[in-house]
């Protein structure tokens, strides 16, 4: 297809959008046909970013990993935006 390849960050602790929206996406995805990757990143919230200071329900939804996920960003971005 003349999709575009994506890659699905997720948290399995996000408060904000469940994990089971990752998989359903990567399904849908798949099934048309699109280069999907998920990387599934245990007990982290919905943000990137660490610090970050949305709170749901008194709890913070920020990510630990942050470093991790923004490695993966990079490297999926200078794989598919490399010259050939």
């Amino acid at each position: 297809p003349d999709d575009p390849p994506a890659l699905l960050i997720y948290g399995t602790d996000d408060l904000l959008v469940p994990y089971e929206h990752a998989e359903a996406a990567d399904r849908a995805l798949t099934e048309v046909g699109v280069d999907v990757r998920v990387m599934k990143i245990r007990g982290a919230g919905h943000l990137l970013n660490p610090g970050a200071d949305l709170y749901e329900a008194g709890a913070p939804i920020t990510s630990s990993q942050g470093p991790e996920s923004w490695a993966a960003v990079m490297d999926f971005l200078d794989e598919q935006l490399r010259p050939q």
